[in-house]
């Protein structure tokens, strides 16, 4: 799958408190620049910005300009990072054969399938925490009794 693509990404975040967000920024921008599928060409961190005073969420954001080898890296990199918009500057267009398009659709379908069942064992584990929780506020109860 030849043709490098260029593109540009917004990748956003949302947390607090504002230190984690901007941990968690600096980690992301770590990763992609350890990322042997592309490579970073430019950079704009936004600063975390108090969104919500009530809650204490802050958001910020990278825009990232990045190159890749082939559009099958490009893709991977949306269906991982989850970027808010994404904008392809180069080539102005992209002729896809039926295998190179096939590869794409299944490492996206991988993802979703690791995700999903990430997922299920998340569920499950707050379903033994819950019961767990559950037990222990009844021996509280009757403790207190």
């Amino acid at each position: 799958m030849g043709n490098k693509v260029i593109l540009k990404a917004i990748i956003d975040i949302a947390g607090k408190p504002e230190s984690l967000v901007s941990k968690t920024l600096d980690k992301v921008l770590e990763k992609l620049e350890g990322d042997e599928t592309l490579e970073v060409v430019d950079v704009i961190k936004a600063e975390p910005d108090l969104q919500d005073e009530q809650s204490g969420m802050y958001t910020a954001f990278l825009e990232v300009e990045l190159e890749f080898l082939n559009i099958r890296y490009a893709m991977s990199f949306i269906v991982e990072y989850l970027p808010t918009s994404v904008e392809i500057l180069e080539p102005s267009s992209i002729k896809v054969t039926n295998e190179q398009l096939t590869e794409v659709l299944n490492d996206m379908a991988h993802f979703q399938i690791k995700n999903l069942n990430e997922n299920h064992k998340f569920k499950a584990h707050n379903h033994i925490l819950q019961k767990q929780i559950k037990e222990l506020e009844d021996k509280l109860k009757i403790s207190n009794q």
